[in-house]
């Protein structure tokens, strides 16, 4: 046991901090939308790899540092192909994916062949590859209390159906309703202030179909969608910009416009864009589109993103 203790635990504790440190630091920048568990299958999948990597060290080095310095090597470079990839193709155009992988294992060989013939003791680089990325994954874990904090806050506050009643409609006769919701999508004034655009046309055309069209319409409360949208359909400013993310979510679901189409009656049908809206009691017309992970996003920086298998992660 002390053996382990002096020797194997801080390698294996140095791959732990590598693979666990996108997740946190992806989780810490997404926490007030997203819960923890989104980032758990791709945190699985890279601890998998890494240990796949350091049981084939321990073949060749036969040492738990020089295994898990090399392991920590190669995971930075799982992890981050992509990210590191279209960073330089913003920079050189011409660059091809393929040029860093033979770079990437260029220098793991090189790495590999060191190690081999000078077997050093990387006890100590261990250690300082633990307490650098350990240090991050922890301070974007404080980072992330107050989000999580808010997230309780939310689940125990009151939904939309805690307003007031919807009103009943004073017309028995129940015509077909389309409402258009586009995100980032200018309107008349600011297309033609800001673009020298006229959109005249189309909310023409769209007005001559009997749809009801405003071209003065504005805001002041927000520019972000999570903002604006349950306050949208809601009918009501029920969110704050400074509000929690996760008030926000709940307040997108089963709202003020769903409930008052439903109880007059209607069916309601719904295109939600990569379920960001909630859908209780919708017909959802889009159940192909899922809502966007943080694993998602660390597959699309990872070298993963290459392969097609992990991608129900």
């Amino acid at each position: 046991m002390r053996h382990f203790i002096k020797y194997d635990l801080v390698p294996l504790l140095s791959m732990v901090a590598v693979c666990v440190f996108p997740c946190v630091v992806m989780y810490s920048r997404n926490a007030d939308e997203a819960p923890a568990s989104t980032m758990l299958p791709f945190m699985a999948v890279f601890l998998i790899n890494a240990l796949v990597f350091f049981l084939i060290g321990l073949l060749f080095f036969r040492n738990a540092s020089r295994s898990a310095f090399f392991t920590d090597a190669a995971m930075l470079v799982v992890i981050n192909f992509c990210l590191v990839s279209r960073q330089i193709k913003e920079l050189l155009p011409f660059w091809h994916d393929r040029y860093l992988l033979i770079l990437a294992g260029i220098l793991l060989l090189a790495l590999f062949i060191l190690f081999m013939r000078k077997k050093p003791d990387l006890r100590a680089g261990c250690i300082l590859v633990l307490v650098g990325f350990g240090a991050v994954t922890v301070m974007n874990l404080i980072m992330a209390v107050p989000a999580i904090l808010g997230s309780r806050e939310a689940r125990r506050g009151p939904g939309p159906e805690a307003g007031p009643p919807p009103p009943q409609f004073l017309s028995e006769e129940r015509p077909n309703v389309y409402f258009f919701l586009f995100d980032e999508y200018g309107g008349y004034e600011n297309l033609l202030t800001y673009y020298d655009y006229d959109n005249t046309p189309f909310l023409t055309e769209l007005e001559n179909r009997n749809f009801n069209v405003s071209r003065t319409s504005h805001n002041t409360e927000a520019v972000a969608t999570d903002t604006l949208v349950p306050n949208l359909l809601n009918l009501s400013y029920v969110v704050r910009v400074e509000e929690s993310g996760h008030k926000k979510a709940v307040l997108r679901d089963n709202t003020f416009l769903y409930r008052m189409f439903h109880e007059n009656g209607y069916d309601v049908n719904i295109i939600n864009h990569v379920d960001y809206l909630g859908t209780s009691g919708m017909k959802v017309l889009t159940k192909n589109q899922t809502r966007r992970t943080i694993s998602e996003y660390l597959m699309r920086n990872s070298i993963y993103n290459k392969s097609q298998r992990l991608r129900w992660l």
